[in-house]
This record gives structure tokens, C-alpha cells and sequence, in this order.
């Protein structure tokens, strides 16, 4: 820890510094294990009988080091000294061109490469086979840790499993129909919350009549309105859908709904409910793409309906796609913290793994451009 001198040498040191070497002791000594959860930093502060600014200063002294990690809605963590776990190599598992995955591997391999970490990728088949298998014990054998896309475990548990090595799970959701051996970890994106923040910033602007575009579920198909009892939508539209209907419920505005289900590319039947509901007169006057990439399809039925983009209609995204600014207008979307659930993935690699299972949801954050404006809004 940085220090400064008196005049005759004496090593002079501040009180946020005095506090870190405190609760550092905490943490050497096991009162605080790794993955464990600080008290507050009210509560700390408190206990040391300082402000919160000279309490956030010690805390921010220690996550620089690598020993601590503020989740926001959980807390502050304990990682763990830098180089707690013996490991060489990294390996992940998983899908590497889709945007989600993408940048959680780059962010991790940049972690990686400044932590003195070789790492190392490797994409899963469309389907399972002996062959791959092969190689994926070939790989395994070498790697210290791993890294592995959550719709990717099922086909490599077993493997991981057998070497009991640390491994941290990535993705949306944990494994499905598996239970996660003590000492795995999960870093999750926050689908549902993303919602809601696209929800929130829509109503803020005064929009009430929000359609929800979906484009994972099969089959194909639009239901657009006023509601009329409970409908039955396979996952994920389930979940995203109950999001969405909370926030409306919330607002008192959910006596008008729209759902369209894109699993394929916005045409045929897809496109005429869109375009029929966008040309009727209780219209939507704001779409949630989700993922965002649905975005582009809705643009386009926005324009055969003569409908200028923000000013008749809002379109929000989830996930912010790299391409999302090329849009024109550029597309407001939802970042749901690839890049951090990179970091925080080699981060508890890195640092000691927890005995029992551990499980963090990286906060979304909006990302506002030119696609969405006040109900209403003329130019």
C-alpha cells in the first residue's frame, strides 16, 4: 500500500490505509473466506468510527489489489489475494462467435493476459460426438481452470466433473436439469432485469401501449391488444414475458399488451400482424426488441406503415449489439455486462474458488441513443 514519509523518515500512513490492512488481516486470517460478503459499508464504517467517503477509500484500496469485488445488489466480496489459485491455463468452453460470448471471452482473455494467464478456447459442435469428446480431454488435461458457456455444460460436466478443477459457469441462466457440484461458480447476465430497464425507460418517456418483440421461442406467431386472461408462451418468451407484464402491472397500464413471437426472420404472417397492429389506431407507440437484433425487422415494417422512428414509434433493444449505433437512427438498447462477466469470471478464477456454490447476476445498463423520444414527439 502506498505510504508517504515524515521528515526523519518515520513511514506515515493514512486512515482508509490503517483500515484496509484491517480488514485484510479479516481476510488473511479466514474470518473472511473468499466469496464470502463484507458487512456494509455502513456497518464498516461504524465499526472503525469514520465517515463512509474514508470507509469507500480502504474498500476501493483493496478491490485494486485484487482482494475485494463490489457487486452492485449483492454487496462487496472477497476474491482473494492476486494468484490465490496455482493457474497457468484457462480454458473456455463454449460458443465464441455469438455476441454474448464473444465479449465475455475477450474480456476474459484480457484478464488473463494481465494476470500472466495463458488462455486457451474451445467451441462446442452443434451436437455432441466421440470425436470431439477426444479432443475436449486433450484440452481439459492442461487447463488450471475453466470457463464454460452455461447452454455448453451439459455435453462437458462429466469431464470437468472427473478432473475437479474450479470452474465458473457463464451465460443467462444456469444449466438446466443438472446440479452443479459445491465449488462451481456462476456468472449470470440478467435477462429479466434488462427488460425492465427498457420497460422503465419507456414509461419514463410516457409510453403506455408497449409491444414486446421476442425472438427465441418457436413457433412463429403475433398476439396483440388488450388482454384478455393468462396465455401460455414457451420459455423463454415465458420469462421475458413475465417481466414484462409485471412492470406494466406495476405502472397500472396493463390493460393493453403486445406480444410478437420472431423466432424467424420478420416475413410472412410475422410481418403482416406487425404491420397490421402498427397501422391499427390503438397502435403501440414503442417496441422492445429482445434480443435487439429483432430491431432491424421492425424498422423496416415501421417504414411500410409510414411510421418515422423515434418520433411516431420508440424502439429499445436488449443485449446492445455492436451494430446497434450503425442503425439509423442509432438503437437504444440494454448492455447486459458481457465484458464485466468476463472480468468477474477470471477474477474468482483467479482468486480462491468458494466451497459451496456461488452464484452472481451482473446489473444491466441502458444505453440511449436515438431510437427512443417522448410519446408523441414531432420534430
Amino acid at each position: 500500500m502506498a505510504s508517504v514519509t515524515d521528515q526523519t523518515g518515520t513511514r506515515l500512513r493514512f486512515k482508509y490505509q490503517v483500515i484496509a490492512e484491517q480488514v485484510g488481516s479479516w481476510i488473511a486470517s479466514g474470518e473472511y473466506p473468499p466469496s464470502s460478503v463484507l458487512p456494509s459499508e455502513v456497518e464498516l464504517a461504524e465499526h472503525f468510527s469514520v465517515n463512509r467517503m474514508t470507509m469507500r477509500k480502504a474498500l476501493g484500496l483493496l478491490c485494486e489489489e485484487g482482494v475485494l469485488k463490489r457487486y452492485q445488489g449483492k454487496g462487496t466480496v472477497v476474491i482473494g489475494p492476486i494468484g490465490g489459485a496455482d493457474l497457468a491455463d484457462v480454458l473456455y468452453i463454449g460458443p465464441v462467435e455469438a455476441h454474448l460470448f464473444n465479449n465475455i471471452v475477450r474480456a476474459a482473455q484480457r484478464q488473463a493476459q494481465q494476470r500472466g494467464v495463458r488462455f486457451q478456447t474451445l467451441e462446442t459442435p452443434r451436437s455432441d460426438d466421440s470425436a470431439w469428446q477426444a479432443t475436449l480431454a486433450v484440452y481439459a488435461e492442461n487447463a488450471g481452470g475453466f470457463i464454460v458457456a452455461a447452454e455448453s455444460y451439459p455435453i462437458v460436466h462429466k469431464t470437468l466433473s472427473s478432473l475437479k478443477r474450479p470452474v465458473v459457469v457463464v451465460g443467462d441462466e444456469p444449466p438446466k436439469g443438472l446440479t452443479l457440484p459445491p465449488g462451481t461458480a456462476c456468472v449470470l447476465a440478467d435477462q429479466m432485469r434488462a427488460i425492465r430497464v427498457a420497460m422503465e425507460h419507456l414509461l419514463e418517456l410516457g409510453h403506455r401501449r408497449i409491444l414486446l418483440a421476442e425472438g427465441d421461442a418457436n413457433p412463429a406467431g403475433a398476439q396483440i391488444g388488450a388482454r384478455q386472461g393468462d396465455r401460455a408462451y414457451p420459455e423463454p418468451l415465458a420469462t421475458y414475458y413475465g417481466a414484462y407484464r409485471g412492470v406494466l402491472a406495476t405502472h397500472g397500464v396493463a390493460d393493453w399488451e403486445g406480444v410478437v413471437n420472431c423466432y424467424q426472420e420478420v416475413e410472412g404472417v410475422v410481418l403482416d400482424s406487425i404491420l397490421a397492429f402498427l397501422q391499427a389506431p390503438d397502435r403501440p407507440t414503442a417496441v422492445v426488441c429482445q434480443p435487439d437484433f429483432r430491431a432491424r425487422g421492425i424498422y423496416a415494417v415501421a417504414a411500410l406503415a409510414g411510421l418515422r422512428i423515434p418520433e411516431d414509434l420508440s424502439v429499445i433493444g436488449i443485449n446492445d449489439t455492436p451494430w446497434c449505433p450503425a442503425l439509423s437512427p442509432a438503437l437504444s438498447s440494454v448492455n447486459v455486462g458481457e465484458s464485466l462477466m468476463g472480468r468477474l469470471a477470471m477474477d474468482i478464477l483467479i482468486g480462491d474458488m468458494p466451497e459451496e456454490h456461488l452464484s452472481i447476476r451482473v446489473s444491466p445498463s441502458l444505453c440511449e441513443r436515438d431510437s427512443t423520444a417522448p410519446v408523441g414527439r414531432t420534430t
